[in-house]
């Protein structure tokens, strides 16, 4: 199926939103929901790696500080490398 020639229920084109300005309307619409989505998954990825609630976030910090891997991060790459 062509993209240009679709027609929704309503018999509006793709061709016709377009000279109209609805499709630039609806586009900046869908770009303005994907950066609020964004920038609602940074802030709550920031909160909880601020609050230490990030799952495994103890685990990456124990890695740093000693530079030794912890045993079940080993068990996690090796049940990783199994499934692939």
């Amino acid at each position: 199926m062509r993209v240009s020639g679709w027609r929704e229920a309503d018999g509006r084109t793709a061709e016709g939103e377009r000279s109209s300005g609805l499709g630039r309307a609806r586009e900046a619409e869908c770009d303005l929901a994907i950066r609020e989505a964004e920038a609602s998954w940074v802030r709550s990825s920031l909160e909880e790696l601020t609050t230490g609630s990030f799952p495994g976030l103890a685990m990456w910090r124990a890695w740093r500080e000693s530079g030794r891997m912890p045993p079940e991060a080993g068990e996690l790459a090796e049940r990783d490398l199994k499934t692939d």
